[in-house]
């Protein structure tokens, strides 16, 4: 005969029956929530679930304790567990697939903003050189004075970084020196292509690195075509400069002086230390101090002047630097 369940037996199995679906349901409503946190874009929320799911695994074994045998608790425990792990590993991989986007936007919009930036630089340039077709090249004689070192390069091409409208290309060429005329407009090189027909032409950005292999000339001229850039690419700039040059080359330049105010020294919107933007154009200007920091290593001063140049409607004031690689 079998026997029957009392009542007190039967409201107590219901209670308990009642108790393990509530546990269950609090069990998913946390891993939900913190699932949802992380879809909000908490990158700090794998330890909160971590939490969350704990306090539900506790809570399921401390409902069991008293009526399942230890192999259940041990089961259920493994099971929140399992279930934790998992939350864990979609919450890690949700945020890190937000962060990669996210990177992936900023680089290309960066991207676009430098490109549409480069262009406009590229057309302002290419109007001004245009408009000087008709202009004859000129030149002044800074580099008479360093005429001795320049000689010591004759059996190789100088590398004439923005070289423009040619006033350096043309001082070399009737001196009889071979050279390499480099800018960033196409319009400038094809002056200097029909002005000095047998005269090499390299058209490139600086900033994208020099197209020359290592040790490659015993001189290389940037006349004023290297204080465009901010401190961080002046840099880069320079290293590579120093990558091309043979040992014992030399480096001759010219760059704006903080104190060259008639063409914008201390003009416009400060972006850094002395680099300018004014009416859309950047524009770096030197201190000494900055000049030392720039070439203090690897580099033997051989001359650093403040000097007035005149070739403009205005008076400039700009360093002459001459350097050579050690």
């Amino acid at each position: 005969m079998a026997r029957r369940c009392s009542p007190q037996r039967r409201r107590q199995a219901n209670v308990s029956c009642n108790r393990e679906r509530k546990n269950k349901g609090k069990r998913r409503g946390r891993e939900e929530r913190a699932q949802d946190i992380v879809l909000d874009g908490e990158t700090s929320l794998p330890i909160q679930a971590r939490s969350k799911v704990t306090t539900a695994t506790n809570s399921a074994v401390h409902a069991h304790r008293s009526q399942a045998p230890s192999s259940a608790i041990r089961c259920t425990r493994m099971r929140s567990f399992r279930s934790g792990t998992m939350a864990f590993a979609d919450a890690h991989a949700i945020v890190a697939n937000r962060q990669n986007v996210s990177r992936k936007s900023d680089f290309l919009r960066k991207r676009t903003i430098r490109e549409m930036v480069l262009d406009k630089q590229h057309d302002k340039w290419n109007e001004y050189f245009l408009s000087l077709h008709d202009t004859e090249v000129v030149y002044d004689d800074w580099l008479d004075a360093y005429i001795g070192f320049l000689n010591t390069a004759k059996h190789d091409p100088i590398i004439d970084l923005g070289c423009g409208s040619g006033n350096n290309t043309k001082y070399l060429v009737e001196r009889g020196f071979s050279l390499i005329a480099c800018d960033y407009s196409s319009t400038a090189l094809e002056r200097i292509k029909h002005t000095f027909p047998g005269v090499e032409t390299r058209l490139f950005d600086m900033r994208d690195g020099l197209p020359f292999p290592n040790n490659c000339t015993y001189a290389v001229l940037a006349d004023l075509s290297i204080h465009y850039f901010d401190w961080a690419t002046t840099k880069i700039v320079l290293k590579d400069i120093y990558r091309v040059l043979k040992h014992g080359g030399y480096f001759f330049c010219r760059v704006n002086s903080i104190n060259d105010v008639n063409h914008g020294s201390r003009k416009g919107r400060e972006i850094e230390r002395n680099y300018y933007e004014n009416n859309g154009e950047n524009k770096r200007f030197f201190e000494k101090g900055q000049i030392d920091e720039l070439f203090d290593t690897g580099w033997n001063v051989m001359s650093v002047t403040e000097k007035e140049l005149k070739r403009y409607e205005k008076e400039k004031v700009v360093w002459e630097i001459v350097m050579k690689k050690e």
